[in-house]
């Protein structure tokens, strides 16, 4: 993994799409996660001039990744939310995550999930074939999160890892180091607890929370150390 965290806030180059997407992800992890920590940014709301009934929208719904960030969010809305639409994305498959289409049937099967159901679909999924490295990032976040609510600490640990391997977000990194010393910590590995609360420490959050939270499992790895 890259060295520390850097203090400067990556400038993001958003793409809509992909932005929707995280959004998504994020959306879900919020809904069942006990430890939820906002996500990367602001979307940026853009004009966009869609024609629902043109022939991207009706040959892969695409359109649909972008329904809540387009002027005419009533008509998309109901567009996407049609009979014919719905039977569309759904016969695409919800395992394979080879489209932006694909990975939002995918996301969007999961929203009414157990955690248990969650980690099989995930388990299953072939994660590789997602292009965008921060979108990849986030499921492998999302499989940690869930893995870690399920008391399976060892493979949370491992996705929390592939995830830090894939982002490149300065935000996002010091979220997954906050994790990390989580579960580092659970496995009474304190030593790398500490390390890795250090690195999170290292990003200037603007949300007060977050260092509050982090900063409380920083004191209970020092007195877990002390009595070491």
């Amino acid at each position: 993994m890259n060295g520390g965290i850097n203090m400067k806030k990556n400038d993001i180059k958003h793409d809509p799409v992909r932005d929707f997407i995280l959004d998504l992800i994020s959306k879900i992890k919020e809904r069942w996660q006990t430890v939820s920590v906002l996500f990367i940014g602001i979307m940026v709301i853009i004009p966009l001039a869609l024609n629902i009934y043109n022939k991207e929208a009706t040959t892969d719904y695409s359109v649909c990744l972008l329904s809540n960030i387009s002027d005419d969010i009533v008509s998309i809305n109901k567009y996407c939310n049609s009979e014919t639409v719905v039977k569309k994305i759904s016969e695409k498959g919800t395992n394979s995550l080879g489209s932006s289409t694909e990975v939002f049937a995918f996301i969007r099967d999961m929203e009414n999930m157990s955690l248990e159901d969650r980690a099989a679909k995930l388990r299953q999924a072939n994660l590789s074939q997602i292009s965008d490295n921060l979108i990849k990032a986030k499921l492998y976040e999302l499989f940690g999160d869930i893995l870690k609510d399920s008391n399976q600490i060892s493979e949370s640990k491992e996705n929390y890892l592939m995830a830090a391997e894939l982002s490149k977000n300065d935000f996002h990194l010091a979220v997954l180091k906050f994790k990390l010393s989580q579960v580092f910590f659970l496995e009474k590995d304190f030593k790398a607890a500490q390390e890795n609360i250090r690195q999170a420490l290292e990003y200037d959050f603007s949300d007060p929370n977050i260092t509050k939270k982090i900063k409380i499992l920083k004191g209970m790895i020092e007195q877990a150390i002390s009595r070491d």
